[in-house]
């Protein structure tokens, strides 16, 4: 119990007028006066009795415990140098006293607490090598470890924190021991896991609250220097909730705070910031408002994260936190879309080495949005000037080489493309500037380039989804400079890689176009039969049809490629066929008895012609294919038509005679003539004699049919004296017989008759005169 110092004096004058000199007490009355005043704290007035006892009792049995004591009173009144004093002696002189590593350990503290470790060191070592009792020694290697750490001997201090650690875990300064030694371990980072382990040991074994808070804390400021801001949040809201009142808890909500923010616990550091605003002083306040714009800008509340800018940059400010706020503002405009303000924002703050790159990315991106690309260019281009290796060139690479192709500056943006492959390898952009580096190269007529840059896209990215398009445009380009090894190389390779690519079919068509150009026919089918069996677009399944058709016809597969040929003869690929082809194509189907097909393909054949002499073939081809059918208003205006044009070949005998006969059956006798005789005009040579014999009998017919007997019987005659055909050839002799007889000229009847039977007894006309005059009675047989 505490007594008032009144009293206690009262109680010393009582004393002392008993007691008046040092010989009126023995030692043990002595020592027990003093110590009636020490337990009183009447340091003053006890150090001169223990004083008096040494001096008057030396050789006292309890002299160790008087020295002790009277070191005590020294310490207590600042006597430094007299409390020295009195431990020294009794650290030395009293090896067995109970008192000896107590008075080393007080000794030791002296020169600590008076800021003289190098002096306090070597008595803490000194007193450890006494062996002193636990109670000493966790202390004392304690104090021996935090007093190195002020001489900056981190590695010694660590050495007597782990001692109290290891041996002393049921010290009361096992739990500060550890406290200093998570530290020194964090602030190594590379102990970092230990010192959490020892942050948890200190935890589990402190016994005060005041420990316990100072754990979380310095374990919570320890995750935030390692950036592990998810549990540094985590202890710092344990600190602020479990010891309200702790002295550290005041000083913690700010770093709370940002512990949360940067833990993406906007909201919690929002709410955090609000409250605290509300009692801060004007030196936090500027740093509460900075982290509740933050905030705001992190949850999207643009709007009011620029209220909350606007309303920090109208305090005057550090520069730092000035040109920070304002471009976190300008950034928070342009999110809000409001890019001229942005810019004008950005521009407006302090460039510095910190936020220069920043800066000039918020000025590119927002120049970019509000469609000034020059200038946006000017500050992409500044970045991957400055900040080749940051981490936004890359994306700064590619937005200039994009705007540059955009603009049409083709072999610039190229470059910048293959920059930023160069110079950011592992970048996510790289492979896709190399392709499109190659489309640059490939779009300014730079193939060699464009070849180079997709090869190596191929070669460093092959697993990109970009590979199979590059190799297909590398196969094009590679064409394109007539390299066609390389190009089937290319193909091959696609089709080895991705097999199901999307470019398979197309893979697979040029395959089978290269193989075709080199006369690999049998490859040129495989690979083109490939490409429509892997669902073609609807372009190329037409392509690869028409040249399928095409390689078919050449290896003589005539059926097949007519097949093929004639469906696309209704699309745009109708061009691609030649005249000749088309000639084929209608003269084959009409031979297969496929009469309206082969009308189709002639008048493809026509609308396509490029000159009169195809045109005159086409319309031929029709009027047969139209006879074949019976359309016969049709067959007569391709006919008509086949005459009209400025040619003459072949097919005008043919074309003349058909449409004749078209006429004659018609009643158009006079035309009829007309085109009879321009067929037998028309026919020369050899091969037309059946033509001409033809015509001559259609002028017979027409002939006869104007009333015009004597020349239709002539007509007749020169096709049975001219020509040799069991068809006509009988049918004119008959036709002649029969016009002799209506003009009366009986003899040549006869003889034409006995003509015809002679030489075509067979024919119908023979076998009916022969009946005829069987039935004739003898006597009146000619």
């Amino acid at each position: 119990m505490h007594v008032p110092r009144i009293v206690c004096g009262a109680l010393l004058v009582a004393t002392l007028a008993i007691a008046q000199s040092a010989d009126q007490l023995d030692a043990s009355e002595r020592l027990s006066f003093a110590d009636g005043l020490y337990a009183r704290e009447m340091h003053d007035l006890a150090a001169p009795e223990y004083a008096a006892f040494i001096q008057n009792f030396p050789r006292a049995e309890a002299i160790d415990v008087a020295y002790f004591r009277l070191g005590e009173c020294h310490r207590f009144l600042g006597n430094l140098a007299e409390a020295d004093k009195a431990y020294t002696r009794v650290f030395a002189d009293y090896p067995d006293s109970e008192f000896r590593h107590r008075a080393g350990f007080r000794r030791a503290n002296l020169f600590k607490d008076a800021d003289k470790p190098g002096a306090a060191i070597p008595l803490y070592r000194k007193l450890l090598e006494s062996k002193p009792p636990p109670d000493i020694a966790a202390p004392a290697h304690y104090y021996l470890g935090d007093t190195l750490l002020q001489e900056g001997k981190a590695e010694e201090a660590a050495k007597e924190f782990e001692i109290v650690s290891e041996k002393y875990r049921g010290s009361a300064f096992f739990a500060y021991a550890g406290l200093k030694l998570a530290s020194l371990q964090g602030e190594a980072g590379s102990e970092a896991e230990l010192a959490i382990e020892l942050y948890g040991d200190v935890l589990e074994k402190a016994e005060t609250d005041r420990v316990r808070a100072e754990a979380i804390y310095q374990l919570a400021e320890l995750h935030y220097t390692q950036e592990n801001y998810t549990q540094s949040a985590k202890l710092f809201a344990r600190l602020l909730t479990e010891f309200p009142n702790d002295q550290r808890t005041a000083g913690a909500r700010l770093r709370a705070a940002w512990a949360a923010h940067k833990a993406g616990l906007y909201a919690d550091a929002l709410k955090t910031a609000i409250d605290s605003m509300k009692g801060a002083r004007k030196p936090e306040l500027a740093e509460w408002l900075y982290l509740k714009a933050n905030c705001e800008r992190q949850l999207s509340r643009n709007k009011a994260a620029v209220a909350s800018y606007d309303s920090l940059l109208d305090r005057k400010l550090p520069a730092k936190l000035a040109d920070a706020a304002g471009y976190e503002r300008a950034l928070t405009l342009y999110r809000l879309g409001r890019h001229k303000d942005a810019i004008a924002g950005a521009r407006a703050v302090t460039l510095s080495d910190v936020n220069r790159k920043d800066i000039y990315w918020l000025l590119a991106e927002a120049y970019a949005s509000a469609r000034d690309i020059d200038h946006a260019i000017q500050y992409y281009r500044l970045i991957t000037r400055d900040f080749v290796d940051s981490d936004v060139a890359p994306d700064a690479f590619y937005r200039l080489a994009y705007h540059l192709q955009q603009g049409k500056k083709l072999k610039e943006a190229a470059r910048y493309y293959q920059q930023l492959a160069d110079k950011h390898p592992k970048s996510r952009h790289a492979p896709q500037a190399l392709y499109a580096a190659g489309y640059c190269h490939a779009q300014s007529d730079a193939d060699a380039e464009a070849i180079r840059a997709w090869a190596r896209l191929a070669d460093d990215y092959g697993k990109h989804t970009l590979v199979p398009e590059a190799l297909y445009r590398k196969a094009l380009a590679e064409i394109r400079v007539e390299r066609a090894d390389d190009a089937r190389a290319t193909l091959t390779k696609l089709l080895k890689g991705a097999p199901e690519s999307d470019y398979r079919a197309d893979a697979h068509y040029w395959l089978g176009m290269l193989f075709r150009e080199a006369g690999n026919l049998q490859d040129a089918e495989r690979e083109l039969r490939r490409a429509l069996e892997s669902e073609p677009r609807h372009e190329l399944e037409r392509d690869a049809s028409f040249y399928l058709a095409a390689v078919l016809y050449r290896q003589e597969k005539f059926a097949e490629a007519a097949q093929r040929f004639q469906p696309l003869l209704d699309t745009s690929l109708a061009d691609r066929f030649t005249s000749d082809l088309l000639e084929w194509l209608a003269a084959y189907h009409a031979e297969a008895g496929r009469h309206e097909d082969a009308q189709f393909a002639a008048q493809t054949l026509v609308e396509g012609a490029e000159s009169d002499i195809w045109r005159q073939i086409g319309w031929c081809l029709i009027g047969r294919a139209c006879v074949a059918q019976g359309k016969q208003a049709e067959a007569t205006k391709a006919f008509s038509s086949a005459l009209e044009q400025d040619a003459n070949t072949d097919l005008v005998g043919e074309a003349a005679l058909m449409l004749g006969g078209l006429r004659y059956d018609a009643n158009a006798f006079d035309e009829a003539f007309a085109l009879y005789k321009r067929a037998a005009a028309a026919a020369g040579g050899s091969e037309a004699l059946g033509i001409r014999a033809r015509a001559y009998f259609g002028m017979g017919r027409s002939a006869r049919a104007l009333e015009k007997r004597e020349d239709a019987a002539r007509y007749f005659m020169s096709v049975a004296i001219l020509y040799d055909d069991d068809v006509i050839v009988p049918e004119s002799l008959h036709q002649a017989a029969t016009i002799f007889g209506e003009l009366g000229q009986e003899e040549k009847q006869s003889k034409t008759m006995d003509e015809l039977i002679a030489r075509f007894p067979d024919s119908q006309w023979a076998q009916q005169e022969s009946q005829a005059r069987a039935n004739v009675p003898e006597e009146i047989q000619p």
